[in-house]
């Protein structure tokens, strides 16, 4: 399966969404088609036999939020004769004609100007929902509405996680890589080794994904008590690892509500199904407002003898000063020390806090960068690129992925241990700017161009020492996920010295990921500091 190279700026065909529709369906059809049920089997041959223009209008409507589409309100310049093709899509099942029988219905698919245009005699001033309430006991206008329903709507959910490997992405991938808006890789592509293996495997992936979109629903609305009332969908152990990942994910959610409303044998028992951070820290917490420092010390030592990540670590250690605190355990911590501070009282410009100290260094004639995390991350995905397309199975399902499905997980650098190795052993800074050259533009997880210019990378190559670089590589690749984030504000050089500093401005404070990356830096011989920024 290849991906064409499209020119930035590129004008799409009209019916440009059904040849990628087409491409996703013809994709699937060749390497999934055991995996379809005869439902979603039928639904294919039946777009199948239907006419181009038939077919853009499915498309189009399987494309926009439904379920119900009224006729009047479609218009497309490439589908002409629109009414028509509704019947088509009728009369191969794969569409209906919905009778508009319920107030709300009607309402959902009129504005209030219109339902007062069938109802001259409601009252004008009421807002729309007030306006139906006063319309419910009244019989229904004829309206004359012709209302389609999509048939089989979920079938979409289902090609596209058989195509892309995942629910996130949609057919607008295609647009944006059709017009040049996004540029990708070239890899191979390889289904062996995938999670969704079997139809089992495929319903349990859609189901979580449904309840996943609920869930998240409410949590916009910040209704908690509609969320809990989802906690009972929530399935049991899955036997497909990726599978059961997310289901835990979910359980971390549904937990943390509970605790929330002080249910903590609830929480505790969801809680209890997960090792994935922060539940032990969680458990610990529980532990502590419950007055069981015996379970919160269980708790603690497993997150510091075996932690998931440097953050429970971190939270591990602060949570043992609290147990020593309560005379539970002989607490030991490491020596710590404060990285160095920078006092800066500054006239405040208006401008982001970063700003205002990167352009006081620039006076004083500093090359002064604001690049938070793009810096080493943008280092790290130039000296590793290749290693981060290595046709690994099942790293790479579609042709438009950023980076491997398995980046941030354990097994990323064991699974590519030889090429990583030979990568890092051997980089050179003039390599590196010959790959930025090569592969600007196009997407990387780790690097973000807009954020990483080439003058950048020069600087940081030019007056950081390599010693330094390997051993953040090291520190990005031992937990990518939490470690790809803390990273200094600005990165600056004079006189070929280097320096960092995280800026903060009043009543701000270092996160946990900044600190530790503060004091990585320092161990490894960095310039570093914390600017404390006051205002005048």
């Amino acid at each position: 399966m290849e991906k064409p190279v499209t020119p930035a700026g590129a004008e799409l065909a009209p019916d440009y969404y059904l040849t990628n529709f087409q491409t996703l369906t013809e994709e699937v059809r060749r390497r999934s088609a055991h995996l379809l049920s005869p439902d979603e089997t039928r639904w294919l041959k039946r777009f199948d036999s239907l006419e181009p223009t038939e077919q853009c209008l499915l498309v189009r409507l399987l494309s926009r939020k439904g379920p119900l589409f009224r006729l009047d309100k479609l218009s497309y310049a490439e589908i002409p004769n629109l009414s028509n093709c509704a019947e088509a899509l009728v009369q191969a099942k794969l569409a209906s004609w919905h009778k508009m029988d319920t107030w709300p219905q009607l309402a959902s698919l009129c504005t209030k100007a219109e339902l007062l245009a069938m109802m001259p005699d409601a009252d004008p001033k009421l807002r729309k929902p007030e306006l139906l309430t006063s319309l419910l006991n009244r019989p229904l206008p004829n309206h004359g509405l012709r209302v389609l329903a999509l048939e089989d709507r979920a079938i979409l959910d289902t090609l596209k996680l058989l195509y892309f490997g995942n629910l996130h992405q949609d057919l607008a991938q295609f647009v944006v890589s059709d017009l040049g808006i996004q540029r990708f890789e070239t890899y191979s592509i390889t289904t062996e080794g995938v999670e969704v293996d079997s139809r089992e495997a495929l319903e349990a992936w859609l189901s979580l994904g449904e309840l996943a979109r609920e869930c998240h629903h409410y949590l916009e609305k910040r209704d908690s008590d509609a969320l809990l009332q989802l906690a009972p969908k929530l399935p049991e152990p899955l036997p497909w690892t990726e599978i059961e990942r997310k289901r835990q994910k979910l359980v971390l959610l549904f937990a943390r509500e509970w605790e929330r409303r002080e249910q903590f044998a609830r929480a505790l028992a969801l809680y209890g199904q997960t090792d994935l951070p922060p539940s032990r820290e969680r458990q610990a917490r529980i532990a502590l407002k419950r007055e069981q420092p015996e379970q919160a010390l269980n708790r603690v030592t497993r997150m510091l003898e075996a932690p998931q990540d440097e953050q429970e670590s971190t939270v591990g250690a602060r949570l043992g000063k609290q147990l020593a605190r309560q005379g539970v355990w002989h607490w030991s911590p490491l020596p710590t020390h404060k990285v160095r501070q920078q006092a800066l009282t500054l006239a405040n410009s208006g401008e982001r806090v970063e700003i205002q100290v990167a352009r006081h260094h620039q006076a004083q004639g500093w090359q002064v960068y604001y690049c938070e995390n793009s810096l080493l991350n943008g280092l790290l995905g130039l000296a590793i690129w290749p290693a981060l397309f290595e046709p690994v199975p099942g790293a790479f399902l579609n042709p438009y992925q950023v980076g491997p499905r398995d980046l941030y997980r354990p097994q990323f650098s064991k699974r590519r241990r030889k090429v990583l190795d030979n990568e890092l052993r051997h980089w050179q800074p003039e390599r590196l700017l010959e790959r930025y050259d090569d592969k600007q533009g196009i997407l990387n997880p780790l690097v973000q161009w807009d954020w990483f210019p080439i003058e950048l990378a020069e600087l940081a190559l030019a007056t950081l020492p390599r010693s330094l670089l390997d051993a953040c590589f090291q520190r990005l690749l031992f937990d990518l996920r939490g470690n790809r984030s803390g990273h200094p504000d600005l990165f600056m050089a004079r006189e070929n010295q280097a320096r960092w500093l995280e800026v903060k401005g009043p009543g701000d404070r270092l996160q946990d990921n900044q600190t530790r990356w503060m004091r990585f830096l320092e161990d490894q011989g960095a310039d570093v500091a914390v600017c404390q920024v006051k205002f005048e």
